[in-house]
């Protein structure tokens, strides 16, 4: 016998570009209960499938606590991608005590300099970098799914519309920062998703310590 599910539509008001979609459907899909996630910036609600048994609910009757929950978290999700379009609104070191800063270079020799990059875990990182080209570059931190996942994304939008908490677009002769917290020891990379850039071998290697 089929086990009735539950679909939850929401509208998920500030997604501007392909990033932000993926970014709220990634989430959808990682909560526990739900078998599948759908979100679209041309057609606003949110849908988020649910295998869990589903009881009757009267007219009126509130909604669902897990409904709530996935609202609010999308909202916050989307509220940190939009906040992060904003020029200079990156977290300025002053405003993470500790904060590692690591100064970072971007040419048009396709480069990442320095091309590998020691960082603690745990503590916030500020990356300091300066686009010494005539060229847009991007910053963007991830492992290697993250780092493809990306490039895909900028293919499909046709650039980064705006920066995002694991990246930032840099134009020519600009200096902007990035502050990161990684949580986990291991590798990760940074890399540039201007078309062609990557696949020519824009990236620096960093290694998450302990």
């Amino acid at each position: 016998m089929t086990q009735p599910v539950e679909i939850v539509s929401f509208p998920v008001a500030g997604m501007t570009c392909a990033s932000c979609v993926n970014r709220i459907t990634r989430f959808l899909a990682k909560v526990e209960g739900v078998e599948e996630a759908h979100t679209s910036s041309r057609c606003p609600p949110a849908r988020a499938r649910s295998g869990r048994r589903v009881q009757p609910r009267p007219e009126g009757f509130p909604m669902h606590r897990s409904a709530l929950a996935l609202i609010a978290a999308a909202a916050l999700l989307v509220a940190a991608c939009s906040s992060a379009a904003t020029p200079g609104s990156s977290v300025a070191a002053s405003s993470a005590p500790s904060a590692t800063r690591i100064e970072v270079t971007l040419t048009d020799g396709l480069r990442v300099e320095p091309a590998a990059m020691s960082v603690p875990t745990g503590v916030p990182v500020t990356f300091v970098v300066t686009n010494v080209g005539s060229t847009d570059h991007e910053f963007y931190l991830g492992d290697t799914d993250a780092q493809a996942e990306h490039e895909q994304e900028m293919a499909t939008a046709g650039g980064m519309k705006h920066d995002e908490p694991e990246g930032i677009g840099v134009k020519p002769g600009e200096t902007k920062e990035l502050t990161y917290t990684f949580d986990t020891a291991g590798k990760a990379l940074a890399g540039c998703h201007v078309a062609g850039h990557y696949g020519a071998g824009m990236k620096a290697d960093i290694t998450v310590e302990e």
